[in-house]
């Protein structure tokens, strides 16, 4: 095929100029362009479909090839009437200059100043080592930058993105905005990682540049004077804790009341909304949920829970505000609140105050006009209390059978200044039969907003401060005194 194709008018063509001997390159033969695409066709399909077959095809191909070419080569150089390809010795004279220029080239090198890919060794010069010292020294060397110093940059780069000179600006800026953004935020985490969750666009940080806020610090009800005659040696906070209606918040009015300037009670944190008749810093602290997370996520909080989707927790700083004013704080918790105290390593002094029975913390709560509702849940919290073989009054310091107030206050009070036997049994102390009736401790009608329930401190009558007493208005189940026996014993207690 090649051999025909070098018979093609396009091949005679480029042969012609140098043609010398013509006996070789068949100058009567010429092959019609019609036959050479015949040809042209044939050789690429032998190629394609027989030389290239098979592993080894495409090398053996182009063996082919190069053999062919070669030969093509030979032709040409006989038409040309077989030129010599003897090339003319080098002269002396010329081999010596080359020699010389290689000499030159390769021996007569002038080096640079600074070799090229090198780093300057200017600092080993003696005479700075003083200033570069002091250089190593430098503050922004080892030291984070201000947080606040991100605020105005990142500003400025905003400033760019809203208004860019050309899209070349609008770029760069935005790119230095992310990283600027990114080494803010690596700072805060530091410090303000609470501040996180008012992040909800990625490109506004600016909550993060906010002083955090403590939610501890929120404005209280003057409180009474320190009376150091009746603050207890023990200044260990006091929790009490018991089923709804069981006397918790009627103790705790008795105490403040004989025992003015030595307790208080810490309201808890919760993410609701104050309910009618409720005030800031007496019935609870109100928060907005991100400074709820703050406290609980910064380990601010003895306890928490979640009831209903509201959250209510203890904060740990209120109540060592408390002592560190010189008082005793007393809480209210349930048992699985004061679980969570305890392993967090928070010491305090528990008590569990229960009625002498179901039946009659029924009864004390039908008599305060308490709905069916209210009674029936007040029951089923007492019931485990009750149950047999319970170990729940095996995890308090103290458990009050409140049968008969007095009585159960004096047991409550000797144990707190360390005077009396730390536990009652019906009511009263080392196992004295009780003959009084529980007149004294009949429900009294209370506030009682429609209001989803709240854990057990709301829904006691509580003691704003010490001899100032507030119902809750939620609903209140705890027993007070009402009848006039018992009124009148109480005054006698008083006076």
């Amino acid at each position: 095929m090649d051999f025909l194709l070098s018979l093609s008018s396009k091949t005679k063509e480029k042969l012609a100029g140098n043609a010398q001997n013509k006996s070789v390159i068949y100058l009567g033969q010429v092959l019609s362009e019609e036959d050479t695409k015949w040809a042209s066709e044939m050789k690429r399909t032998i190629v394609d479909k027989y030389l290239k077959h098979g592993v080894d095809g495409p090398y053996f191909s182009r063996m082919v090839e190069t053999v062919l070419a070669r030969d093509k080569n030979w032709i040409r150089w006989k038409s040309e009437n077989c030129p010599s390809i003897e090339l003319p010795a080098v002269s002396p004279e010329l081999f010596l200059e080359a020699k010389k220029i290689a000499q030159r080239t390769t021996t007569k090198k002038r080096l640079r100043a600074m070799p090229m890919g090198s780093l300057p060794l200017g600092f080993l010069e003696d005479g700075g080592d003083e200033t570069a010292m002091q250089k190593l020294k430098a503050e922004e060397r080892y030291s984070l930058p201000e947080l606040d110093s991100f605020k105005r940059k990142i500003a400025d780069d905003d400033f760019e993105i809203d208004m860019p000179t050309d899209n070349q600006t609008k770029a760069a800026a935005i790119e230095s905005k992310a990283s600027k953004s990114w080494r803010a935020l690596r700072i805060a985490s530091k410090s303000r990682l609470a501040l996180f969750d008012k992040i909800d666009d990625p490109e506004k940080i600016d909550a993060v540049f906010d002083e955090p806020v403590d939610v501890d610090e929120s404005e209280v009800a003057a409180e009474e004077a320190v009376n150091n005659d009746n603050v207890p040696e023990d200044k260990r906070p006091i929790i009490l804790s018991g089923p709804p209606g069981a006397g918790k918040a009627t103790l705790f009015g008795l105490l403040a009341e004989r025992r003015p300037g030595a307790f208080t009670r810490v309201p808890r944190h919760t993410t609701r909304k104050p309910q009618e008749g409720e005030v800031e810093g007496q019935h609870f602290h109100f928060v907005e949920p991100q400074a709820f997370n703050m406290l609980r996520d910064g380990d601010a909080l003895l306890e928490f829970t979640t009831i209903d989707k509201v959250d209510y927790g203890t904060s740990r700083k209120a109540a060592e505000a408390v002592a560190e004013g010189g008082k005793v704080a007393v809480m209210y918790m349930d048992s699985e609140a004061i679980q969570q105290a305890r392993d967090l390593g928070y010491s305090a002094r528990s008590v569990l105050v229960l009625p002498p029975s179901t039946e009659v913390l029924e009864e004390r709560l039908r008599n305060g006009e308490k709905g069916d509702d209210v009674v029936q849940e007040a029951l089923t919290k007492a019931a485990p209390y009750f149950e047999a073989g319970s170990k729940l009054e095996e995890e308090f310091d103290l458990v009050l059978t409140n049968e008969e107030l007095d009585a159960t206050f004096k047991a409550f009070e000797g144990y707190i200044y360390g005077t009396a036997v730390a536990e009652l049994t019906n009511g009263k102390p080392n196992g004295e039969a009780a003959e009084e009736s529980d007149e004294a401790m009949v429900d009294v009608p209370a506030e009682e907003p429609e209001a989803p329930q709240e854990p057990q401190e709301s829904q006691e009558p509580q003691y704003v401060q010490e001899g100032e007493m507030a119902t809750e208005p939620t609903e209140s189940m705890e027993v007070t005194q009402t009848t006039e026996a018992g009124e009148t014993k109480e005054a006698q207690e008083a006076s």
